[in-house]
């Protein structure tokens, strides 16, 4: 059973450990090797925060929303992190939503590539607004059209024109998929996440303070609506909200 945690007010829980830092994974119980798609409103500026120790300093770590696979073939295992990361704008003290996109083979992180120079607006300094009421559209292709490449697509309203800045506000997609191909003969589970983690030398020993949250609608896979796990929690905590949506986040020190 959950139990209660000291130094969070809010509706924490821990039933298991996350690796590097805390939140909430949200298991999918298929293994169809189909799309998943979601769309998802983020925590805005007051209600994100980036991991701080007890001294108010901020640490080397980002807050993530996030889904993703795991998947293997006869000699490798993957695992797919694909979605959005709380990070500056380059040169910048701006912060909103960035794609992010890792994808590993055991432990080696793999090359990913934008295929379309039309669609690759969202990075740099550009990023999504925060707690946008439209939300951002994810989509995670195990597979895309066939050609045995992982693909992160999204899209939602940016802070910014482009990859290099400007005044004006845009409604902007944006692309990101392996630079190679990578045949997984096996989806074994799909996930959701909110967590908030740290890099060495830190762990999450040292995090005193971090939150950030996601309302999660729309969850489907292939189109159609998932049976999802129960919730594991590390500091983390989700509520489901409908049959395919859910809030996701992570609240230490809050």
């Amino acid at each position: 059973m959950p139990m209660s945690l000291s130094g969070c007010n809010g509706p924490c829980s821990k039933n298991a450990d996350l690796d590097d830092g805390y939140g909430v994974r949200l298991p999918i119980l298929n293994t169809s090797g189909k799309e998943l798609t979601f769309t998802v409103v983020t925590s805005g500026y007051s209600d994100t925060k980036l991991p701080t120790n007890s001294q108010g300093k901020t640490l080397e770590g980002n807050c993530y929303l996030y889904g993703g696979f795991s998947a293997n073939t006869a000699s490798n295992n993957y695992e797919a992190d694909l979605g959005l990361i709380y990070q500056k704008l380059k040169d910048s003290t701006e912060i909103g939503w960035k794609p992010y996109f890792l994808f590993k083979k055991g432990s080696t992180e793999l090359a990913y590539t934008y295929p379309d120079p039309n669609y690759s607006d969202v990075q740099g300094k550009n990023a999504y607004i925060p707690d946008d009421a439209n939300g951002i559209g994810v989509e995670i292709y195990p597979n895309y059209n066939g050609l045995c490449q992982i693909r992160l697509r999204t899209e939602g309203k940016t802070m910014h024109t482009n990859q290099y800045g400007g005044s004006q506000q845009k409604w902007l997609v944006n692309i990101i998929q392996t630079k190679n191909a990578y045949v997984l003969s096996h989806i074994s589970k799909y996930k959701l996440l909110a967590t908030s983690t740290v890099k060495s030398p830190y762990t999450e020993n040292d995090i005193s303070q971090t939150y950030c949250s996601g309302k999660f609608t729309k969850i489907a896979i292939g189109g159609s609506t998932p049976s999802f796990g129960s919730l594991e929690t590390d500091y983390g905590y989700g509520t489901k909200n409908a049959t395919n949506a859910y809030t996701l986040g992570v609240c230490k020190g809050k």
